[in-house]
Parts: structure tokens; C-alpha cells; sequence
């Protein structure tokens, strides 16, 4: 199975440059994945279209804004940039 842009995304690391932003992986079943999960599994791999097993890399991607989101693999939380306008966490007087 392919793993060039996998393997893209591991070297690039979990923050982008410039800016710091965390890069989540989304898989081909949707659910993301923490930076950590996908360096450590031996089963991610390229996805090259079709149906999914879950398994298979689409991007890496930054979560904005909105709710938390979880790691499909360890559970560990992965927060959006700029929180959940809809929470309680959102600064009073943010322009949406």
C-alpha cells in the first residue's frame, strides 16, 4: 500500500510553521486522528479512493472552530484553534 503522503505528514510534524496550528489526520471513515496515533501505527496508509478501512490517510487538516474533537485511536482530545462560539468558553463580544 502507498504511504507517500502519510508519510509527508509524519515528517511535517503536528504543528504547522508558521502559525503553531495543530494538524489532525483525517481518515478515509472520517473520524481524525492525533499526530502521535499516526506515527506509531504500522497500518496507516494512503487512501486511494473506494471504500475505507479505516485505516486509509485523505489530509491532514486544522480544526478552526466548534466543539472538541477525539482521537478515533487514544481518545485524546483535539481542540479547535479558536473554540466553540456555541460554548461557554467564547470571549464575550467575538465577532462570528
Amino acid at each position: 500500500m502507498a504511504t507517500e503522503r502519510v508519510d509527508a505528514y509524519r515528517k511535517a510534524g503536528p504543528v504547522t510553521f508558521p502559525g503553531g496550528y495543530t494538524v489532525v489526520a483525517v481518515m478515509d471513515d472520517g473520524e481524525l486522528m492525533c499526530h502521535a496515533c499516526v506515527v506509531a501505527s504500522d497500518e496507516v496508509h494512503d487512501h486511494d479512493g473506494g471504500c475505507g478501512d479505516g485505516w486509509g490517510f485523505v489530509s491532514g487538516d486544522i480544526l478552526w472552530e466548534g466543539p472538541s474533537h477525539y482521537c478515533a485511536e487514544c481518545g485524546v482530545e483535539l481542540p479547535t484553534e479558536y473554540g466553540d462560539p456555541d460554548g461557554d468558553g467564547w470571549p464575550v463580544g467575538a465577532v462570528v
